[in-house]
């Protein structure tokens, strides 16, 4: 066997940031590790939670893609058309991240003082602080209840 053979072989180890391996170490203290969860919550560094946040960053990148078609070439019918694509698309992009929201108040976040907290009320002030507002203005599809709102469906 030559030395090509012996690297080809050798599993690949991904570098890790300086923030990951700080947090793994406050939790080795806690005697937990990076992907275990606390009850309901979950750590951020789950595999699951991780391939959710690809699924709702693909969603978005469509959503980037699809609104301003949406915007320049379909009529303005608010939410009622459950038959037209726009809308089912929107319906669908609605649930994705509103689950995402529900979501967040079970995974816990890493706080430069306390350390990865997993305390659901703190998960919930802290997620309330800022964050919250932006997803719940990203997630209505307010231009839809506009358009219901001032008669777009008649």
């Amino acid at each position: 066997m030559d030395e090509g053979d012996e690297l080809e072989q050798a599993p690949l180890c991904r570098a890790k940031s300086n923030s990951v391996l700080a947090t793994e170490r406050l939790l080795a203290a806690k005697g937990l590790n990076a992907e275990q969860s606390v009850g309901r919550i979950l750590s951020p560094h789950h595999h699951y939670y991780k391939k959710w946040c690809l699924i709702v960053a693909g969603m978005a990148l469509l959503l980037a893609i699809i609104d301003p078609l949406h915007l320049a070439f379909a009529t303005a019918d608010g939410l009622y058309p459950y038959d037209d694509f726009w809308a089912v698309m929107v319906y669908i992009m609605m649930v994705i991240f509103g689950t995402d929201m529900v979501l967040k108040f079970f995974i816990a976040y890493d706080d430069p003082e306390q350390g990865m907290v997993y305390e659901p009320k703190l998960i919930a002030i802290n997620y309330f602080r800022f964050w919250f507002w932006i997803d719940l203005a990203t997630t209505l599809p307010l231009e839809s209840i506009a358009v219901a709102g001032v008669g777009g469906n008649q």
